[in-house]
């Protein structure tokens, strides 16, 4: 799935939802609603940290990470522009507004995403037939 500021949905594969003001990814582990994105205007609150998705994200590629919703094992993980090359992130792929886009209009559900380091990369890459990435 994939969230966006837009009103109307990109012409994409993915389902996209327009995000609201209201529109969180709750990455307290102590919440019931721990790594999901919910409608908090729709709920009463349980949690003490979550992700505003209108401010963070003009758009927003889930990655199905943690399904079982392991406290332990992470949340909210995306695919996001961003803010500059140099400008780390926690958890989530950040790249290029340009690339997203690329990416966003290419996946479609059920889509398996790998992040290897360079070295695996460049053998697995061939023997699966994966186009070599443009150098950064």
């Amino acid at each position: 799935r994939a969230y966006g500021r837009a009103a109307s949905a990109p012409e994409l594969a993915l389902d996209y939802v327009s995000e609201s003001a209201f529109l969180r990814c709750v990455d307290d582990p102590n919440s019931a609603h721990y790594n999901r994105i919910v409608d908090a205007a729709t709920l009463t609150a349980d949690w003490t940290s979550a992700e505003p998705m209108r401010s963070y994200y003009e758009l927003a590629i889930v990655v199905a990470h943690n399904r079982e919703r392991d406290p332990a094992a992470g949340s909210c993980i995306f695919l996001h522009a961003w803010r500059d090359a140099d400008t780390p992130v926690s958890g989530c792929m950040a790249m290029a507004t340009e690339q997203l886009d690329a990416l966003a209009h290419w996946l479609e559900p059920g889509a398996m995403f790998v992040a290897l380091p360079q070295s695996p990369f460049a053998e697995l890459g061939r023997r699966w037939g994966v186009p070599r990435p443009n150098a950064r």
